[in-house]
């Protein structure tokens, strides 16, 4: 039996909302539809979605897919293996008759629902976009780059209160919250406040970790189950940089007040880029020191903040480092994450070079801050 290289379980389980309102089976994958086009039952059961079913059991790629076939390329476990990993797709030649073993082909809901609802967000992080981020669009738009507005990526209340009034009457096993900064919209602090929640079986929050209050403490013990992925880039002022202007006090404030919810479970979120590749071994030792996981994603676009666009000395010098934590951290995921990034770096082609140079640059200058601060061995290399 031929191996299946492209199936992928989300089609069947989950459904994405993005803050520009477009519908799609995860958040790397765009589809033409939009919540002000249809429901999420419409779009969850249309021919489109039938369609890369279709498309995925017979083995095909698919088009918006290609974030996973890039980083499969290079040997990276991509959200695709993760998810089937996590549903116990172990064997996606067989899926057929797994998904018919747990119901999952008999569903007219997806059962896993992530919702980037706004936005709004406190921090301009390097490699955001306007969609993410409403400070990094409005700064944007100070420097002329952009002429839309921050109401191209909200939700109105009206869409938002009748979105989050089905989602109370549909049985979830993962609500997963995102933006912006999900934990700055009152709207969904708010119901979740009011409502009991027993219908949602485990929430999930994806946040930058500078918004922590009494209330979201009230709301993370409603559930049986919580995960907590905190974006995080880098360390004390790494992080501060990259992820412009996160305060470090207030991350480990945060950390530490999650740590203490027993029904939460942390998991950092950081996304490798050309920023922090020479500096994750001082996140890596905080995160060793202080018992906390670490799951590492990749920037694929912009491509000028790809890690692979560095200098390659100073590339080989990075995974040098990087790979020291292979047998230190005891999770198989990040051994195989770690590995991933280590194989990708051997006669990388820094082609965007001079463009990421001329863009940090410019923010640098309008920042008034230096990334020299942080990487100080990018001078001999800058252009």
């Amino acid at each position: 039996m031929q191996e299946n290289k492209t199936f992928c379980i989300a089609p069947w389980v989950q459904l994405v909302l993005r803050t520009n309102k477009h519908l799609g089976p995860c958040c790397q994958f765009q589809s033409p539809y939009k919540l002000t086009d249809m429901s999420i039952e419409e779009y969850y059961n249309s021919d489109w979605n039938n369609e890369i079913k279709e498309k995925m059991l017979l083995g095909q790629k698919v088009d918006g897919c290609q974030t996973c076939y890039h980083q499969e390329s290079q040997n990276y476990p991509s959200m695709r293996l993760d998810l089937n990993r996590d549903y116990k797709i172990v064997k996606p030649e067989l899926a057929e008759k797994i998904l018919g073993h747990f119901n999952y082909d008999k569903l007219t809901y997806p059962n896993r629902l992530e919702l980037h609802i706004s936005n709004i967000c406190n921090l301009k992080c390097l490699t955001c976009n306007p969609a993410d981020s409403s400070t990094y669009l409005t700064e944007a738009v100070k420097l002329k780059r952009l002429p839309v507005s921050n109401r191209d990526y909200q939700l109105t209340e009206q869409q938002l209160n009748s979105l989050l009034d089905d989602i109370k009457q549909k049985n979830i096993d993962i609500l997963d919250l995102r933006g912006g900064e999900s934990m700055m919209i009152p709207t969904v602090k708010n119901v979740l406040l009011e409502h009991d929640c027993k219908n949602i079986k485990e929430l999930r929050i994806q946040t930058n970790g500078t918004i922590m209050d009494d209330d979201w403490e009230k709301i993370f013990k409603k559930f049986p189950k919580v995960e907590i992925h905190p974006s995080i880039d880098a360390f004390d002022n790494d992080n501060h940089y990259i992820r412009y202007p996160a305060n470090w006090s207030e991350i480990k404030n945060t950390i530490n007040k999650l740590k203490a919810i027993p029904n939460v479970n942390l998991c950092l979120n950081t996304t490798v880029s050309n920023l922090n590749f020479l500096v994750l071994p001082r996140l890596f030792n905080w995160c060793l020191e202080n018992n906390i996981q670490i799951h590492l994603s990749q920037v694929i676009f912009p491509e000028i903040f790809r890690y692979t666009n560095l200098p390659n000395e100073l590339l080989v010098n990075g995974a040098e480092q990087i790979s020291k934590y292979i047998d230190i951290f005891k999770e198989d995921h990040i051994k195989k994450q770690l590995n991933g990034l280590i194989s990708n770096t051997t006669n990388s082609k820094n082609t965007d070079w001079n463009k990421f140079c001329k863009e940090i640059d410019l923010l640098d200058k309008h920042r008034k801050n230096s990334i020299f601060d942080i990487l100080p061995e990018l001078r001999d290399y800058w252009v």
